[in-house]
């Protein structure tokens, strides 16, 4: 098994059922979970679901409600809701898509609701892009309109001088088009654009927006999120602004690309991790018109905030919330932190909280947890299923005992800088750690998928 962070969930409106999409591999009764699975509401996991194999996936889009195109590195496809390729029904457009637009940098490409999408092309980049039949090739292009049969159409005219990496659907009639801020800087003839614009879905240049990013820093990391019915939104990450020396994680801006100064602008995170690194990475509403802040912080305007804060309408953090360790842990070797990367709000009530971590308040989450208010203890969110699993004693001189009321189907040890130490199939009641003290991270894996991590110290 390989451990790491949830990235992003889609929700069923009819089920509440989540695709949940990340860095993680895990064999659940032979079939292999690489980076997605489906899973119920209460935590556990769709049987039904056969799991991917594969490199990482990406969730990108949906065709109805029960299709989703995710990327393995090679090629776009589409799935079902029992995780089967839909190579059958969707034979045609797959076929015609490798002779147009087969790229791997546009990871997340905007697909229209009759069919058609926009890629990009990463030109001059050695194994970007592939064009299988050279006699089908069409000119070269950065951004590509795509028909619902996978061909190339020609009447997205307009053109960029680098590709795209993500494109973000701004209101019905317009789309943000996001990519490298210092290559990306030439749309149509319009200098300046600097990785973040804003085009008609016909492809024609949206003027009325004044692109905000610096061209002079090829560093720039950043997304955009809660696109308000005003057209104000934010941008998270950790970028610079045009004409600013000071790199923001956190920023307001209207419509027209200007900056809300009735925010608190450039006042978030003001402590890093060991690592030295800080930021926002997403951002939620909150009924009373404030937000939910996530990202890899460990104090947020000068208060201690575990990766996740409460700030009102103008950005002040509300230092009632949030006031306990919170995700505190991380999958990454050498880093105790962790991240939030994302924050959504289920159509069901309450809000998922996903990253890198698997500790909550010190106790095992997966990753994902869903919170049904806005205070900040355990007992405050949705824990996964009803699973209660003991690991004792704790520390420990080596021989570890294991309780559960729920049945085990596995059990998987790693060592403090996650490299896999030992892995138990079938029903374990007892185990004995290397001779080697120090931490040690004990995984509990249910016939249903929950799962279930520990820390355990040996003396």
């Amino acid at each position: 098994m390989q451990i790491g962070p949830i990235l992003g969930l889609y929700e069923f409106s009819n089920t509440g059922n989540i695709f949940i999409f990340g860095g993680f591999k895990f064999p659940v009764g032979g079939q292999a979970h690489d980076g997605i699975t489906l899973m119920r509401r209460n935590g556990n996991r769709v049987p039904t679901f056969t799991g991917l194999i594969g490199s990482s996936k990406y969730f990108v889009g949906t065709l109805g409600d029960s299709i989703f195109i995710v990327n393995d590195g090679i090629l776009y496809k589409t799935i079902d809701t029992t995780g089967q390729y839909k190579w059958i029904n969707n034979s045609a457009w797959n076929t015609n898509y490798r002779k147009t637009a087969r790229c791997t940098e546009a990871i997340a490409p905007y697909f229209f609701e009759d069919g058609t999408s926009l890629m990009s092309k990463g030109l001059g980049i050695p194994g970007s892009c592939t064009i299988n039949n050279p006699p089908d090739t069409f000119p070269h292009r950065y951004i590509v309109k795509v028909t619902p049969q996978g061909l190339w159409d020609s009447s997205f005219v307009p053109d960029a001088n680098y590709h795209a990496t993500q494109f973000i659907e701004y209101d019905s009639n317009r789309l943000f088009v996001i990519g490298q801020s210092k290559y990306l800087t030439n749309y149509d003839g319009n200098l300046g654009v600097n990785g973040l614009f804003r085009i008609y879905k016909d492809g024609r240049y949206d003027s009325s927006f004044i692109p905000p990013l610096s061209d002079t820093n090829a560093l720039n990391s950043f997304s955009i999120h809660g696109i308000a019915k005003d057209g104000s939104f934010f941008i998270c990450g950790n970028f610079l602004l045009k004409d600013s020396t000071t790199y923001n994680t956190l920023v307001k801006l209207n419509s027209d690309g200007s900056l809300d100064p009735t925010f608190m602008n450039e006042k978030g995170p003001t402590d890093t991790n060991p690592s030295g690194i800080q930021g926002v990475s997403t951002i939620c509403s909150t009924p009373d018109g404030g937000y939910l802040v996530g990202g890899l912080f460990n104090r947020y305007q000068g208060y201690v905030k575990n990766n996740i804060a409460k700030i009102n309408s103008n950005g002040l953090v509300e230092p009632q919330y949030f006031t306990s360790e919170g995700p505190d842990s991380s999958y990454q070797v050498g880093d105790t932190m962790g991240n939030v990367s994302f924050i959504k709000k289920s159509k069901f009530g309450g809000y998922y909280v996903m990253g890198d971590f698997f500790t909550w308040d010190g106790l095992p989450v997966q990753g994902i947890v869903r919170i049904t208010d806005l205070t900040t203890s355990l007992s405050n969110f949705e824990k996964p299923d009803v699973a209660k699993i003991s690991i004792y004693p704790n520390p420990t001189n080596g021989n570890v005992n294991i309780s559960s009321n729920i049945a085990i189907e596995n059990i998987v040890v790693y060592n403090k800088v996650g490299q896999l130490i030992q892995r138990y199939s079938g029903t374990v009641k007892n185990i004995k750690l290397p001779p080697q003290k120090g931490l040690y991270i004990i995984q509990s894996i249910t016939k249903n998928g929950l799962i279930l991590s520990q820390k355990v110290m040996q003396f």
